[in-house]
């Protein structure tokens, strides 16, 4: 959070709200008081605190944060898309589970791979997934429910533009 205030950089941050939280279903198959009830709260704390400092840093012309809402869906995805200032379409992205916790370091198979390309039409793909994307998405502003205690968001894609 902290590397995005005062960056370079555009930032376009997505996360979800609660009823899209892929945690919703999973905490449902847990047993009672298990850590995973947690989660979206945690979330919640990370994305109002982020919010917090674009506001105290005055960042809201660089930084956009977004809440994705589809009906019937729920969002539990991570990526980056860099978009160079001299161009409207991205020249890297990030493919895979960027997870670096306990678990996904010392238990489970995490991959991830960079890709950066020149090639116009890899880079015109890599936009248009970005878009649909974004195209089910809301932005927060202070108007919005961020602020209100009941939603809970979860990390999500990043979009990078200088």
């Amino acid at each position: 959070m902290n590397s995005c205030i005062g960056s370079v950089y555009r930032v376009d941050w997505l996360g979800c709200t609660s009823i899209h939280n892929s945690f919703v279903r999973r905490i449902a198959l847990v047993e009672p008081g298990s850590f995973v009830g947690g989660i979206p709260h945690a979330y919640t704390l990370l994305a109002r605190d982020f919010y917090k400092l674009i506001l105290e840093h005055k960042q809201t012309e660089n930084i956009s944060v977004h809440e994705y809402v589809r009906d019937n869906w729920t969002f539990h995805a991570k990526g980056l898309w860099y978009y160079p200032s001299n161009g409207p379409l991205p020249s890297l992205t990030l493919i895979g589970s960027p997870n670096f916790g306990h678990r996904s370091v010392y238990r489970d198979l995490e991959a991830q791979v960079a890709i950066v390309t020149s090639n116009q039409g890899l880079s015109k793909a890599l936009h248009e997934e970005k878009t649909r994307l974004y195209n089910s998405a809301q932005c927060v502003t202070l108007a919005t429910h961020l602020c209100s205690p009941s939603v809970k968001f979860q990390y999500g894609y990043i979009v990078l533009q200088d």
